[in-house]
């Protein structure tokens, strides 16, 4: 399951998560290989003679290694001490990585939400000073006009008392 490199990017713990995944995943499969190969000899013993000289030991793969283990609580590093002895589950590690993507997520979506806040706040504070220009614009408009009108008032008024007083 190869995630995107910008998406793994987002976090260190998504990070960590991915890898133990993915090294759990080979860790079971190499655990497969095994187990066929370990079957397949078994059947090879019982179809041979007793009389038969035994088959040359097979090359002993080397250790897997050891799952990545993220310290959220004790339990994690029980489950890894658990995991590695026979008849536990398998998935308890499974679960912690779970436990952690969840806490991830959630993380996430609280830094998401407060990203959220702060560009409502933003664009509340924008359309507040747009709505501050407009009612300046148009109070200036207002006061314009106003002005005009009483100047050609003025003009008038001055024009017909020079007019009144030449006759």
């Amino acid at each position: 399951m190869p995630l995107k490199k910008e998406y793994l990017s987002q976090s260190a713990q998504l990070q960590q998560i991915y890898i133990a995944v993915m090294i759990e995943k080979a860790m079971n499969e190499l655990n497969r290989i095994k187990w066929k190969a370990k079957i397949a000899e078994d059947q090879v013993i019982k179809n041979q003679d007793t009389l038969s000289p035994p088959p040359p030991p097979l090359p002993e793969q080397p250790s897997p290694p050891r799952p990545i283990t993220i310290h959220s609580s004790s339990s994690s590093s029980n489950s890894a001490d658990n995991h590695r002895h026979v008849g536990v589950d398998n998935h308890i590690l499974f679960h912690d990585r779970l436990d952690l993507f969840e806490q991830e997520l959630y993380r996430m979506k609280r830094k998401a939400k407060k990203k959220f806040e702060e560009i409502d706040l933003t664009q509340q504070q924008m359309i507040q000073q747009l709505n501050e220009f407009n009612f300046w614009k148009i109070k200036f408009e207002k006061n314009r006009k106003s002005e005009r009108i009483w100047m050609l008032m003025f003009m008038l008024t001055t024009i017909s008392a020079i007019l009144v007083f030449l006759k």
